[in-house]
């Protein structure tokens, strides 16, 4: 009941509350503008910017209707309905969605994006290109104008829906309050209460993890329910598919329920992503739990892939081995508190509390990656979107790539999407730079560390050439086709005298491969502003191969690693010290008790034969009786723990 009345409010809230004005209800006859239905029923609201809600008198029922497909006078009464709102785009036909072709490619791309800025960007970029078909660029160009006017509202993504950003902020911050009040009653041991706290708030904000990842950890190391865990942790990798901690986590769970390919499946796309040091903790751990038969029903050639793969990083020096003292162990997610989202634009342009050297004191957790190269001595350009929401930085030694450097945020720009890291401890030479935009045509090499299931973790340089120069209708942005993926952000584009000449900001992710840049002449000033004594280093003359181009750009273009905060779940005097580390015992998943293992033995009794006699004959019945080897429990002492419930094999 608890939650059908948390599915009602939210379906009120987002239908009615956001859009003012909603009418009171009426019902009345609606018809297609093509004469193709009509019906009785009542207004209930706007779904979205494009589909209106009615309740059908026929049965009561709710049905959702494009806006577009309904008559004039029904599309007027709307506009009258709502008082003309801006969520209703003035009650204009709007035109569908693609269906086909680089186009529909186009449409499914943005509707992937946080912002409508973002997606009315993706279709500039789209229309700026040269070579798309007539008809793509038909359904484009009528397309454009939808996502042109939620940009011009400031309308945000939240799931699946588009609403204004000022109610996606209250939305946003009623669930993060909701996640803090869990937490308290987490700690006072209120499972229940809390979990229907975490439970709402990840109604109320379809579009975040942090509810469900904390019912996922919750249920698996507080409550030792592995499929109501898993279940979770996979609503909240389908709303964030690339997040390494869901992969990891998710993967635990799996190991936990029996089904170890899901969980190799989810470590090896994670270490695709991230080589996290939890990660090969965990697999190492597998491994070695798998052969002293303490996991089950892991197929001997998955274990020899692991294995392989588990030594490959090992021999790389860029991870340690499992530690044979701990625990499974489960990784964080950023979360933020109601009052850092108050303050989200303030703090993302104020510097980030300067953390220590050592690594393992750094603040957060790792929750993404980017591009950057260095400019001068210790200083780092790379974009905003990467820099504007870390509290702190790691960035990957560009010569010895087993050494990670501490950096924190210098600037962020409020006019274009750029941002400078300062790292003091980062020898990296500066590169050149060409302020002077060459013309198009010209070849081009993009570096930068795309984030990819199937890349790798490595540097990587593609070439392309020049396709349009700065365009104020896509931000002054120019466009290329030098390949790229997400992570490549922040990378440097340079000329074949091994100058830089822009700064990659985004890539086309569907048909085309155009991506776009800023031209580095736009960072100057920026440079110069928040840079002590920034003199661009002079570009040289002489044409080089491209090998070489390349070997004088990656000693300077650098990993980022971006670090968000996370806070207190209390959850550490529930399951001990650090609860992130699962010690359960595996055979009995901490229970101290594992099933009766007598044939036919169920819930503690066994089938047996009562003999009657009824004087003239005797007669048999079945009957059950307690078992003897549990003594009617149904469960025995697990062997494995000896009752004790923790992993006897830790430390071994």
């Amino acid at each position: 009941m608890l939650i059908q009345g948390v599915r009602r409010a939210l379906f009120s809230l987002l239908c009615v509350g956001l859009f003012s004005g909603a009418l009171q209800a009426e019902y009345r006859l609606w018809k297609a503008a093509n004469g193709g239905f009509s019906a009785e029923a009542e207004f209930v609201g706007l779904k979205d910017a494009n589909t209106v809600t009615l309740k059908m008198k026929a049965g009561g029922f709710l049905k959702d209707i494009p806006l577009g497909v309904l008559s004039t006078s029904d599309q007027q009464f709307i506009r009258t309905a709502t008082g003309g709102g801006a969520s209703v785009a003035d009650a204009a036909p709007v035109a569908k969605a693609p269906t086909k072709g680089a186009a529909a490619a186009l449409e499914k791309e943005a509707l992937t994006t946080d912002t409508a800025k973002e997606a009315a960007g993706l279709y500039r970029i789209f229309l700026a290109e040269p070579g798309i078909s007539s008809d793509d660029r038909i359904a484009a160009t009528a397309r454009q104008p939808y996502w042109e006017d939620l940009a011009a509202k400031n309308f945000v993504r939240l799931g699946t829906k588009w609403v204004p950003f000022e109610d996606a902020q209250k939305l946003r911050k009623q669930a993060a309050k909701l996640i803090q009040q869990s937490a308290e009653l987490l700690r006072l041991n209120q499972d229940q209460m809390a979990h229907a706290k975490l439970k709402e708030a990840s109604a109320i904000d379809p579009g975040g993890i942090s509810a469900d990842f904390i019912i996922g950890v919750v249920y698996a190391l507080a409550l030792r329910n592995y499929s109501k865990s898993s279940e979770h942790f996979e609503i909240a990798l389908r709303r964030d598919p690339g997040n390494v901690a869901l992969l990891n986590n998710l993967a635990l769970t799996e190991i936990r329920t029996g089904e170890p390919r899901g969980a190799i499946m989810h470590w090896r796309k994670a270490l695709s992503i991230s080589t996290d040091q939890a990660v090969v903790h965990n697999i190492g751990r597998l491994i070695d739990q798998a052969g002293r038969g303490s996991v089950r029903n892991v197929p001997k050639s998955s274990i020899a892939e692991l294995t392989a793969v588990y030594s490959d990083l090992l021999a790389s020096g860029k991870v340690k081995g499992a530690d044979k003292a701990r625990g499974w162990q489960y990784m964080l997610v950023p979360i933020k508190s109601p009052e850092e989202l108050e303050a989200q634009e303030e703090t993302a342009n104020s510097a980030p509390p300067e953390p220590g050297p050592d690594d393992q004191k750094l603040p957060g957790v790792i929750a993404g990656s980017g591009t950057g190269f260095v400019v001068a001595k210790n200083y780092i350009l790379t974009n905003r979107h990467v820099a504007a929401e870390g509290i702190a930085f790691q960035i990957q030694d560009p010569v010895d790539r087993n050494k990670f450097h501490v950096a924190t945020r210098k600037a962020v720009s409020t006019e274009a999407d750029l941002a400078i890291l300062h790292c003091p401890t980062l020898e990296a030479p500066p590169l050149s730079i060409e302020p002077k935009l060459p013309g198009r045509g010209t070849d081009v090499m993009l570096f930068g560390f795309p984030v990819s299931d199937m890349l790798g973790s490595s540097l990587k340089a593609t070439r392309g050439a020049l396709v349009s120069p700065p365009d104020p209708k896509i931000n002054g942005m120019m466009l290329y086709d030098a390949t790229s993926n997400p992570g490549n952000s922040g990378g440097p584009l340079c000329n074949a005298q091994g100058a830089v000449i822009g700064i990659h900001c985004a890539g086309m992710r569907f048909s085309s491969n155009y991506a776009a840049g800023l031209p580095i002449d736009t960072a100057m000033a920026f440079m110069k502003a928040n840079i002590p004594d920034f003199e661009a280093q002079a570009p040289g003359t002489a044409v080089l191969p491209w090998p070489e181009v390349d070997q004088k750009v990656s000693p300077s273009t650098v990993l980022i690693l971006i670090r968000m905060r996370t806070y207190n779940l209390g959850l550490a005097q529930r399951v001990g010290k650090d609860f992130l580390e699962d010690r359960w015992c595996n055979t009995c998943n901490g229970f101290g008790k594992v099933k009766c293992p007598v044939n036919n033995c169920g819930q503690g009794t066994v089938p047996s034969i009562q003999v009657r006699n009824l004087g003239d004959r005797v007669e048999s019945v079945p009957i059950r009786v307690p078992c003897n080897n549990c003594g009617g429990d149904g469960a025995v002492t697990c062997r494995a723990c000896g009752g004790g419930k923790l992993d006897s094999t830790i430390g071994r």
